[in-house]
C-alpha cells in the first residue's frame, strides 16, 4: 500500500522522532508493510521498520500541527509538499529576543514594550506582506560550507562567509487576537553568553548589509541601531592555563552530527547557565498572528523582524502549522489525540481512506470504513483478553 495522509505532530518531539513512532505502529498493520523480499531483508538487517515512510517538511520540537506522511512508493512525491504554501498560527511574545528566535533559545536582550499597540503592529505588518527578504535564523538547517548553520551556532563558531538573505512571499499576515497583558506565559531568563551575542551580531550584520545594498529601508535602520551598541567583549583565554592538545591517537572518533534541538549532553550544554532577572518595570504582552507563507519562509524571522521594525523585541512562543497544501487541521488531518488514544488498527483506517482518495475526499466517516473492512485480528488489548 502506498499513498499520502497527514497527521498532527504534537509538541515536544522532533518530526523524525514522531515519524519513527508512526512507522513502528503502522508496522502492526500488514497492508502498510513493504512487500518486496529484498526490501524486507535490508530493512530487517538495518533494524528499520517494515513500513517505508517520509515526512513532507520539518517542524521544530516546540511546534505542532500538520505533518504530511508518505508511505512506500508515495515518498517520491514528497517534494511537492516542500514547495507548497503553508499557514501558521503564532503566539508572539514581546519584550524579549532569543538566540533561536523562539522559546528554545537563550536571552539576547530585553526591550521596553511601551511602543507596542495593536495599531503599531498593524502598521509594521504592512511592510512584511508580499515578496520580502529575510535573514534566516542561525539556528536553522541551512547549509554553509557543507555544515548546517545550527552546528556553527551550537559550537559558537564563525561562519565561513556572510549569510545571504532569502526571498519569501507572505500572502497573508493578520492579527487573530487582541494584545494580552494578563497571561501566565513565563519570561525566558537563561542568558546567552557574550560569545553567542557576538556571533548573532556578526551573523545579523552580514545579512543586513546585503539587504541595505538591495534598498531595504528597514534593514538600514536596524543596521544603524546595531552599530550604535558596543561590541560584546569575548573572555580572554590565559594561554598558561590552556590545556595541552590531545594526542591524535587518543582523540575520540567523530560521532553523529548534532541536530537542531538535540538535547544530548555535549560541550555547549556543560557551560553553566546564567539566569537573568527580567526587568520588572515593563510589561511582556502577547498577541496571536496568522500567516500564510511560501516554501522556505522562516516564521521565527518574521516575528523577530516585525518586533525590531516596531522598536522592540519579540520571539515565537508557540507555533502551529494549520495548513500545508491541501491538508488542513480539523478537516483531513489525523489528530495527535486520535493516534494516542486509539489502537493503530482504528486510526490507520482514516489514513488508508485519504491515501486512496486524496485530501479532497471529504470528511472521513469511521462507521462506513469499519463496515467495509473488519479486521481479522483483535484490535485492542481489551478484546484480546476476552
Amino acid at each position: 500500500m502506498s499513498g499520502t495522509f497527514a497527521v498532527e505532530k504534537p509538541m515536544g518531539v522532533t518530526s523524525s522522532q514522531y515519524l519513527l513512532q508512526l512507522q513502528q505502529l503502522l508496522e502492526k498493520v500488514p497492508d502498510f508493510r513493504v512487500k518486496d523480499s529484498y526490501d524486507i531483508k535490508i530493512r530487517k538487517r538495518k533494524r528499520l521498520p517494515l513500513v517505508k515512510a517520509g515526512h513532507g517538511g520539518t517542524l521544530d520540537p516546540a511546534a505542532d500541527g500538520v505533518m504530511i506522511i508518505a508511505v512506500n512508493d508515495a515518498t517520491k512525491t514528497l517534494s511537492k509538499y516542500l514547495e507548497c504554501t503553508k499557514t501558521y498560527d503564532v503566539v508572539m511574545h514581546f519584550g524579549v529576543s532569543t538566540t533561536s528566535y523562539d522559546r528554545e533559545g537563550k536571552v539576547l536582550a530585553y526591550a521596553p514594550t511601551t511602543c507596542v499597540s495593536k495599531q503599531a503592529i498593524e502598521e509594521a505588518m504592512s511592510h512584511f506582506r508580499g515578496e520580502i527578504e529575510q535573514i534566516p535564523p542561525i539556528y536553522s538547517a541551512l547549509k554553509m560550507g557543507g555544515k548546517a548553520l545550527h552546528e556553527y551556532a551550537r559550537d559558537v563558531k564563525e561562519l565561513p562567509r556572510g549569510i545571504s538573505p532569502r526571498k519569501a512571499i507572505i500572502s497573508e499576515l493578520i492579527l487573530t487576537s487582541d494584545l494580552s497583558y494578563d497571561h501566565d506565559i513565563p519570561i525566558p531568563t537563561i542568558a546567552a553568553t557574550e560569545s553567542e551575542r557576538l556571533q548573532e551580531r556578526v551573523f545579523r550584520e552580514a545579512g543586513l548589509e546585503t539587504m541595505v545594498k538591495n534598498g531595504s529601508k528597514i534593514a538600514t535602520i536596524e543596521l544603524e541601531n546595531i552599530r550604535r551598541d558596543p561590541v560584546p567583549e569575548l573572555p580572554e583565554i590565559d594561554k598558561e592555563e590552556e590545556p595541552a592538545p590531545e594526542p591524535e591517537s587518543r582523540k575520540k572518533k567523530k560521532g553523529k552530527k548534532r541536530k537542531y534541538n538535540d538535547h544530548k549532553e555535549d560541550e555547549f550544554q556543560k557551560t553553566p547557565e546564567v539566569h537573568l532577572e527580567p526587568p520588572t518595570d515593563q510589561e511582556y504582552p502577547i498577541i496571536n498572528l496568522r500567516m500564510t507563507v511560501s516554501s522556505g519562509t522562516y516564521v521565527r524571522s518574521i516575528v523577530h523582524d516585525l518586533a525590531i521594525a516596531m522598536g522592540t523585541k519579540a520571539y515565537v512562543r508557540h507555533l502551529t502549522r494549520v495548513t500545508q497544501g491541501e491538508w488542513k487541521m480539523g478537516k483531513n488531518v489525523i489528530s495527535a489525540e486520535e493516534i494516542a488514544q486509539n489502537p493503530v488498527e482504528v486510526w490507520s483506517e482514516k489514513a488508508r481512506f485519504y491515501m486512496s482518495k486524496g485530501p479532497d475526499a471529504g470528511e472521513y466517516v469511521a462507521e462506513e470504513s469499519i463496515e467495509k473492512a473488519q479486521p481479522a485480528e483483535p484490535t485492542s488489548i481489551e478484546e484480546k483478553k476476552e
